[in-house]
């Protein structure tokens, strides 16, 4: 609401903008722990409200209004194929809350996105994208007998794996992200972002940001492999192992579904438990040697190579956003900020799409005020976390 309403001060036609929103449930649970936080049943409602007040009532046609990120699930140590099964289940519990609401997907699907990691196993991750699209093509022509092509389109970002880089030798970091980002663009991604070599120390510097905008250049410019459509098709090692992590995604669906779908898997701590035992598993394969990390139980050595320049925060940062709110505090017009905050109360205890009201509320006040308002009306859900 906040960026709409800066577009709109500029002027901007919101039929024209075009973006990409990130807050589906699982990121708002599993991707990150937020403080103090509604239920996932209610983080669900409004998710779709940003759904359907940009798309099924056309308020901002090209806005991607979600962005089902497993990326952030799988840097919590789940595997390729638990990444898919998260993304898709999370992906069908909103599309299926929207066709209760009354909105064909037709109307709305093609403007979901999803953003996914590209991580260490080159052919696995290649396989997990190709099968990626095959689940999301079967999904939309046979659950929700989709007509239009579009909807048929899987959009997707990727991201390479920050939790596959190092503190230790942090320039080989450069050569994990050029493979990752290699392994995303013979994998069909649309857009990509790679880290940058000093992830694992500091926010990037901006040297370490010049050479990760490099390495996609290098694979766009001069590989030239993005030149052509799904490369590695017809590969009889990839075309197996597509099809093995295929059936293997829809038989983790399948338990998900078991376990309630998503938002009763989140109240029930299921899908802490999966989260839990693929860290456990894999943090056992890093310290047994099993799953190789150079630097930190290969070629270790005693020689560290040393980041150049460490990024640090500007000290007053905070000050400074202080008094920023203060300002906005000073000068607001508090009874129509009253009456705002009032009207929010009533449409988040109504049950109605909270997108208007949210539209004059953002500029009044803060989100913590906002989101106070949430807490007093749908209560704190305490997550069933398990360590």
């Amino acid at each position: 609401a906040m960026y709409f309403n800066c577009c709109t001060d500029k002027r901007l036609d919101l039929a024209a903008v075009r973006g990409t929103t990130q807050n589906d449930i699982l990121t708002q649970t599993l991707g990150y722990v937020p403080y103090k936080n509604v239920g996932p049943q209610h983080l669900l409602r409004f998710a779709c409200d940003l759904i359907e007040f940009t798309t099924a009532q056309g308020k901002v046609p090209l806005w991607h209004p979600i962005n089902f990120t497993g990326y952030n699930y799988r840097e919590g140590g789940i595997d390729a194929v638990q990444e898919l099964g998260f993304v898709f289940s999370n992906a069908t519990a909103h599309i299926d809350e929207l066709v209760k609401r009354g909105h064909e997907p037709d109307g709305f699907v093609s403007r979901l996105a999803f953003h996914l990691s590209a991580h260490k196993d080159f052919f696995e991750e290649v396989a997990k994208f190709r099968a990626a699209r095959r689940i999301w093509y079967r999904l939309m022509k046979e659950r929700y007998g989709c007509r239009d092509r579009r909807s048929y389109e899987f959009r997707f970002h990727i991201q390479t794996a920050g939790s596959s880089l190092t503190a230790q030798q942090p320039m080989v970091n450069v050569v994990r992200t050029a493979y990752q980002a290699l392994e995303a663009v013979m994998g069909g991604c649309q857009s990509m972002h790679t880290n940058s070599y000093d992830e694992a120390i500091c926010l990037p510097s901006e040297e370490a940001v010049l050479v990760a905008l490099r390495t996609q250049q290098v694979i766009q410019d001069e590989t030239r492999v993005g030149y052509t459509i799904d490369p590695l098709a017809g590969s009889y090692f990839v075309e197996s192992l597509t099809a093995e992590l295929e059936q293997r995604v829809w038989k983790y669906m399948e338990e998900i579904a078991r376990a309630g779908g998503v938002v009763k898997a989140l109240e029930s701590g299921w899908l802490y438990r999966e989260m839990r035992d693929a860290f456990k598993k894999r943090q056992a394969a890093i310290e047994a040697g099993v799953e190789g990390m150079i630097g930190v139980n290969l070629y270790a050595g005693n020689k560290e190579y040393h980041v150049p320049c460490v990024f640090r925060t500007n000290p007053e940062a905070m000050r400074i956003e202080q008094e920023r709110v203060d300002r906005l505090r000073q000068k607001r017009d508090a009874g129509r900020y009253g009456r705002v905050m009032d009207r929010l109360r009533a449409v988040v205890a109504s049950g109605e799409n909270v997108m208007p009201v949210m539209m004059e509320a953002t500029r009044l006040a803060t989100t913590g005020e906002i989101c106070n308002v949430y807490r007093e009306v749908l209560g704190i859900w305490e997550p069933p976390i398990v360590v």
